[in-house]
């Protein structure tokens, strides 16, 4: 009977350690689980918050789609727009080439061509002046033109209407001039007959 005491006491002892083993075991497992859902949890935020951010990326690109389809149509109607200003630009060359050449013509059968280049240059400036007010304006609104704008290009056009008087004058005089004196050497270095 004390064998099978001690048996008893030892199979006991035996019994209480896997009991304790099975405890430790069964605790381990519930932090495991706690742990492992912690993780789902997290892992579920993290899936949540993707989703949001996939979700904010694709309006995003929508919006950014709307935006860009918006400037290709701005786009198109700018490069409509630049094909009529270049065919204006065109026109308003032929006109100027057209003005000039008309004015010196008429201008020339009453007055000496340097006068008649002047006028026609100062007339031409005047046109430009004119355009260039209109465009700006135009363009701009009248709000754009204030007292320095308007007197800095009231100065620059009294400037160019001074040269375009003067130049023509200087280059034809120096021109008549150098003509006159070669004309006159070529005239005494020919023996007379």
């Amino acid at each position: 009977m004390k064998k099978q005491m001690k048996e008893l006491e030892s199979k006991q002892s035996e019994l209480y350690e896997t009991m304790n083993e099975v405890r430790a075991w069964i605790s381990e497992s519930k932090s495991q689980s706690a742990r492992i859902q912690r993780q789902v949890e997290k892992s579920n935020e993290q899936y949540e918050t993707a989703i949001g951010e996939v979700g904010g990326v694709k309006s995003v690109l929508e919006e950014t789609e709307r935006n860009f389809d918006r400037e290709v149509t701005v786009f198109k109607n700018e490069i409509k727009d630049s094909r009529n200003s270049i065919l204006g630009m065109i026109a308003l060359f032929a006109s100027f080439f057209s003005f000039i050449s008309v004015s010196i013509n008429i201008f020339s059968k009453s007055l000496d061509v340097p006068t008649a280049i002047s006028i026609v240059l100062v007339l031409w400036i005047c046109l430009m002046s004119f355009l260039y007010v209109f465009m700006n304006a135009l363009k701009n609104g009248m709000e754009s033109f204030t007292g320095k704008l308007l007197f800095e290009h009231f100065i620059v056009i009294a400037i160019a209407i001074i040269f375009c008087l003067a130049i023509p004058k200087v280059i034809f005089n120096g021109l008549s001039g150098f003509g006159k004196e070669e004309s006159v050497l070529v005239q005494k270095e020919k023996p007379a007959k």
